[in-house]
């Protein structure tokens, strides 16, 4: 036994058999099937959700941010769609978003003063 060999039956990682390649493409051809099955499901889903309704916000929303006091149609700075994260990671170049008719904001239910915002 090699060196991973062992480390993989100390941890009990139980490993596919091995075949023969001819055996493996055949079964990868079969499941690819699957996957492009499940990939349609996926497209007609989201197909499904693009075309729910939609609701009429009568709500008059007020966010404070670098500007003061903004309403929501104010945050969609004049664009079509309007995307908005509580959590972010790393954002790119903006235009990309603005290339699809798109404004990002971030939002958070803390005072603008908590968020590290300047």
């Amino acid at each position: 036994m090699n060196k991973e060999n062992i480390n993989l039956a100390k941890n009990k990682i139980a490993l596919p058999k091995v075949v023969s390649q001819n055996d493996w493409l055949t079964t990868r051809k079969e499941l690819l099937i699957k996957e492009k099955e499940a990939r349609r499901a996926q497209d007609a889903l989201a197909a499904e959700r693009r075309k729910l309704p939609m609701v009429k916000i009568e709500k008059d929303y007020v966010f404070e941010g670098s500007n003061g006091k903004e309403s929501l149609i104010n945050l969609f700075d004049g664009r079509r769609q309007l995307s908005c994260s509580f959590i972010v990671d790393n954002i790119g170049h903006l235009s990309h978003i603005h290339a699809r008719d798109t404004t990002l904001v971030l939002v958070s239910r803390a005072p603008l003063s908590q968020t590290g915002q300047r």
